[in-house]
């Protein structure tokens, strides 16, 4: 039997199914799609410099438009937890690598123009020690000293050579025990005063010092040594 209504009133409409003991299916909008997508490439890119720095400033970005929306806010949390850790990764391993490459920069070329031979002083031992010590105490300093290249290749480059030096020339080579790096002419490939230098060779150097280096060793070390930058060189053995 119909329900009879007044005259002139009309029938309620039915509820939405969802009023009805169920609750209405939310899907995600394609903005938090897109927001969730960044954020786990950055999170998965977090330990490469820079790389992850942008993925993570985006997604991070999207992350939190995305949670204004108040639809499946914790989707949009998620996105905008892994966004900030790939932010955070991502930003030191970048502050790292540049570090690096500012610690394994040569230094700038040493001003030689003007020079002589007799502007290079000997130096005794005990002098020559607080030079190896303190390296950036003793910068523009013009020395004599003697030593054994022991690389001088394609690793090191055309202008720049590991040189074990002493003060003075040493009978053995195994007596020149201090490790040094010498750079010469633009440091890149216009260097004359090494074209005819070969590893082991016994020379003199007229050098200037130019503070402390720190470069990578064979076995993934770090070492820091001094730093010279050269005017002139003898082959004396």
């Amino acid at each position: 039997m119909s329900q009879q209504f007044p005259y002139g009133q009309q029938a309620p409409h039915p509820q939405p199914y969802w009023n009805q003991g169920q609750q209405a299916v939310q899907e995600p909008t394609g903005l938090q799609i897109t927001a969730i997508i960044i954020a786990a490439a950055a999170f998965l890119t977090g330990l490469i410099p820079f790389l992850g720095l942008v993925l993570g400033a985006v997604g991070v970005i999207l992350a939190i438009i995305a949670m204004r929306r108040r639809r499946l806010r914790p989707m949009s949390v998620t996105g905008l937890v892994l966004s900030a850790l790939a932010l955070l990764t991502s930003a030191v391993t970048s502050l790292l690598l540049i570090l690096a490459l500012i610690a394994s920069a040569p230094p700038p070329a040493s001003q030689t123009e003007g020079l002589e031979r007799s502007d290079f002083a000997e130096v005794e031992d005990r002098d020559f020690a607080q030079i190896a010590k303190a390296p950036d105490d003793h910068t523009g300093e013009h020395i004599v000293v003697y030593g054994q290249i022991t690389q001088l290749d394609s690793a090191t480059g055309k202008c720049t050579m590991r040189v074990n030096v002493a003060e003075s020339r040493q009978n053995e080579f195994y007596e020149y025990d201090e490790n040094a790096v010498v750079f010469a002419g633009d440091r890149v490939s216009d260097c004359p005063a090494m074209d005819s230098l070969v590893t082991d060779d016994v020379v003199k150097l007229w050098v200037t010092v130019e503070g402390s280096y720190s470069y990578t060793t064979m076995i993934g070390g770090s070492t820091t040594v001094p730093a010279f930058g050269l005017f002139e060189v003898e082959v004396i053995s």
